[in-house]
C-alpha cells in the first residue's frame, strides 16, 4: 500500500487493531474456560475438547498476523507524520486522515484550496 492509502486508512487501521484485541481476549478466555467431561477424563475417544482449544489457538495466531500487519501500517504513518512540520502534518491529518474536504479546510486555515491541495500532493505522494 501506499503512504496515501495508508494515511486514507489510518483510523480504520486502530480500530481495526483494537477490536482484533478484543477478539483475541475474547478466545484466551474461552480456551481458558474449556474443560474435558468427565467420559472425555474416564477415557472416551472424544479429544473435541482438545480440538476446541486448538482451533482457538490457530485463531488467535492468525489474528496476531493481522494484528501485526495493521500495526506496521500504523507505525509507518506515525513515522511518515513525524518528519513533517508541524502544519504540514496539521493539513494532512485534516484532509487525508479525518476525511475532510480540501474546501473546508481551505475555509479554516484561510487560505485557498489550491495551496491546501499543493501542501498535500508535496508531502503524501
Amino acid at each position: 500500500m501506499s503512504i496515501r492509502q495508508d494515511l486514507y486508512n489510518y483510523r480504520k487501521n486502530k480500530r481495526r487493531i483494537k477490536a482484533l484485541c478484543d477478539q483475541i481476549t475474547f478466545l484466551e478466555t474461552k480456551a481458558s474456560k474449556m474443560t474435558m467431561t468427565y467420559s472425555q477424563d474416564i477415557g472416551g475417544h472424544s479429544l473435541t475438547g482438545q480440538n476446541r482449544i486448538l482451533e482457538n489457538i490457530c485463531k488467535i495466531v492468525e489474528i496476531e498476523r493481522r494484528i501485526k500487519v495493521s500495526l506496521n501500517r500504523v507505525k509507518r504513518v506515525d513515522a511518515f507524520l513525524a518528519r513533517l512540520k508541524p502544519y504540514q502534518r496539521h493539513i494532512i491529518v485534516q484532509c487525508i486522515v479525518n476525511h475532510i474536504p480540501y474546501q473546508e479546510v481551505a475555509k479554516r486555515e484561510k487560505t485557498s484550496v489550491k495551496n491546501i491541495a499543493k501542501i498535500i500532493e508535496n508531502e503524501a505522494k
